[in-house]
């Protein structure tokens, strides 16, 4: 006759040995403490069986793995059953997303109007840049055609060259400050609605900076 043992402190199957005879009575056999002469079910993976209140059954074993606690911390799994009960998570939660600071969403407008400048704006058809080099250059055209207005100017915008009037010079000219203007102009409306509160995030200022020729009004706080 077989035998199955199980463990005193969890219930758990140790194993199983052929039973003795009981030298007293022919035909009987010696049950020793903590054993049966039930089979256990068989365990599957991350699975014990687990003798208790009288029958077998299957237990979740995770000993030995590490899990983690809700702050991420790691603790390894000791005893028998689902860690999941105890609070545990099999994955380490994400660390929290921290808001940007106020200082943080002020450097990124900063950023972004420069950006927005630099990348220029459509003028009569073309491209303009608005860096600080292309900027001084087309002033320093501008103040030309105000001293010669028969003049005519080559001018390379970004998608080829374009032959200018003078009339045509200073329009760009005037046409160019004005979208500089407006990219300070908007980076003040962003840095104050972020001073507010009604800009929190960097979608918020990216939406403000998508095109800074439109009308931009802030979200309520």
């Amino acid at each position: 006759m077989d035998i199955y043992h199980f463990s005193v402190e969890t219930g758990e199957y140790l194993g199983k040995r052929k039973a003795d005879p009981d030298p007293l009575v022919e035909g009987r056999f010696l049950i020793p403490a903590n054993a049966v002469t039930v089979a256990p079910p068989t365990a599957g993976p991350y699975e014990a069986s687990v003798f208790a209140e009288g029958r077998w059954s299957l237990v979740p074993d995770y000993r030995g793995q590490t899990w983690f606690d809700q702050d991420g911390n790691a603790v390894e799994v000791a005893n028998l059953g689902d860690p999941a009960g105890l609070g545990l998570l099999a994955d380490k939660p994400a660390a929290p997303t921290q808001a940007p600071t106020g200082d943080a969403l002020a450097a990124d407008a900063r950023d972004l109007s420069w950006r927005a400048r630099v990348a220029g704006v459509d003028i009569n058809g073309f491209r303009v840049k608005c860096d600080d080099g292309a900027i001084a250059l087309i002033n320093g055209m501008a103040a030309l055609a105000q001293r010669d207005e028969a003049r005519t100017f080559n001018f390379d915008a970004r998608d080829g060259m374009v032959i200018l009037t003078a009339t045509d010079a200073i329009a760009l000219a005037t046409a160019v400050g004005e979208f500089v203007q407006s990219t300070f102009d908007r980076r003040a409306a962003v840095l104050s609605a972020i001073a507010v509160g009604s800009v929190s995030t960097t979608t918020e200022i990216n939406d403000a900076f998508a095109d800074v020729t439109d009308d931009w009004m802030p979200p309520s706080a």
